[in-house]
């Protein structure tokens, strides 16, 4: 599911560039042999993977308020961010049907993750902040980006702070994106 051409090549610059700045490739230093290579380029792409899901996970977590709020934010992304979402998107969406549905990000989950089939359509589900049936790249980038940290977690309760937003309020997405477009004025 996750496996295509594109991220096998990108983990592969990658892993190349590791290996060049430790000295143990060809152009860098000592010679690996193919199999040693190979296996550090499988490792990176296993992290990588286990890093989408697991934020795919914490963002299923958090409150349908800041899943919103999270969602309306990813329009404000640096664009070094966005880059690295896409790249992340492309990995999930294993038809490149431009969304991701919601047995793609299950099946994701259980075979990186190892977890159950429920829990995986609930985070599935729980992504699809606006409700339109799939994940679209703005949903994953609010995913796996905004809410990622403890940092992006101190500037979302600023948001809520600077807004007088309640945190135990439920608000209606369009109030959240007036709230959004408001504060980033």
């Amino acid at each position: 599911l996750l496996h295509n051409e594109w991220l096998v090549q990108s983990c592969e610059r990658r892993r190349l560039r590791r290996l060049r700045a430790e000295g143990r490739h060809s152009l860098g230093g000592a010679h690996l042999s193919v199999e040693a290579e190979q296996a550090a380029g499988e490792e990176l792409l296993q992290m990588e993977r286990r890093r989408i899901c697991k934020a795919m996970v914490n963002f299923a977590k958090k409150t349908p308020l800041q899943r919103a709020v999270a969602y309306h934010l990813a329009a404000y992304l640096p664009v070094g961010r966005l880059r690295r979402a896409a790249e992340s998107f492309k990995r999930v969406d294993s038809d490149f049907s431009g969304h991701i549905s919601y047995d793609e990000i299950a099946t994701a989950l259980e075979e990186v993750l190892g977890v159950d089939a429920e829990t995986a359509r609930e985070v599935a589900v729980a992504m699809d902040v606006n409700k339109h049936g799939d994940v679209d790249f703005q949903e994953f980038s609010a995913a796996v980006t905004v809410l990622r940290g403890e940092r992006e977690q101190r500037l979302l309760d600023q948001l809520f702070d600077k807004l007088h937003i309640p945190r135990d309020r439920d608000l209606t997405f369009d109030e959240v994106h007036a709230a959004v477009e408001l504060a980033m004025r």
